[in-house]
């Protein structure tokens, strides 16, 4: 019994470390992501006003007139970097690929397939051994 009860401290231990670990990087994503916004926004404003009141004779804009006009943009015209949009696939194409982790799920009895579930509760992936458990020989 102490051994299931170290092994469930250890589990609720990894999973707020985790949970901590994601926070933590879910706040710098979203500080990083306003900046990079922010100045995106500014080189808009001082693109604009560099060429379009010279060449059209249009008025100049403030900061936050620019930062609409890049969200607009934004929503008309898609994302801001790369992105690739697949509109018309749907998820059609997940059933024709092929999915090593479907096949071994599987393949696996319903004990292997609760023992993996508890792993993945406590932070564990599927490939990592026990801690008592030695490696297999070769």
């Amino acid at each position: 019994m102490r051994n299931k009860n170290s092994f469930l401290e250890k589990c609720v231990e990894r999973r707020v470390e985790k949970g901590i670990y994601r926070a933590i990087f879910a706040l710098m994503h979203l500080i990083v992501g306003a900046a990079i916004f922010a100045a995106v926004g500014y080189g808009v404003m001082l693109l604009w006003n560099w060429l379009i009141p010279g060449i059209i004779g249009w008025t100049v804009i403030s900061y936050w007139q620019a930062l609409g006009l890049l969200t607009l943009s934004k929503l008309l015209f898609g994302g801001f970097i790369g992105g690739k949009h697949n509109f018309g696939m749907g998820f059609r194409h997940l059933h024709n690929h092929h999915n090593p982790m479907r096949e071994k799920w599987q393949k696996m009895t319903p004990e292997e397939r609760k023992d993996f579930i508890n792993k993945m509760r406590c932070g564990q992936t599927f490939f990592q051994q026990k801690e008592n458990e030695e490696p297999a020989a070769k």
